[in-house]
């Protein structure tokens, strides 16, 4: 599944856990980093906002511990996306989450 990230504390359900962090990119610049070059690594971090704006959180400089999050059928966060240019991606407990567990949310059928 990737490398994952893990709670460390009990986190109760509704709670605000983490934005998602990142480059801020267009369209054409999401295709020029990852499709146009046949060489290119996989674009793994994308996480889209609009249909012309995405977060790239591939530079680990640019981004937070969001991007180690790995996809679930039956996550336990939801995400929030604010979709409008410039806007945002948070995640929630949507249920109590326990020290230790791996942290989770669904990709959706965009990523896929």
């Amino acid at each position: 599944k990737g490398l994952g990230l893990f709670s460390k504390v009990h986190i109760p359900k509704g709670t605000f856990v983490m934005s998602y962090l990142g480059e801020r990119i267009d369209d054409f610049e999401l295709h020029r980093r990852y499709f146009a070059d046949p060489t290119a690594v996989a674009a793994s971090y994308i996480m889209k906002v609009t249909e012309e704006e995405y977060i790239d959180a591939s530079d680990a400089s640019k981004s937070n511990f969001a991007r180690y999050i790995n996809h679930a059928d039956h996550p336990n966060l939801d995400k929030f996306v604010a979709r409008k240019p410039g806007g945002f991606v948070n995640l929630f407990a949507n249920r109590d989450i326990e020290a230790g567990e791996e942290l989770s949310f669904n990709y959706g059928r965009d990523y896929w």
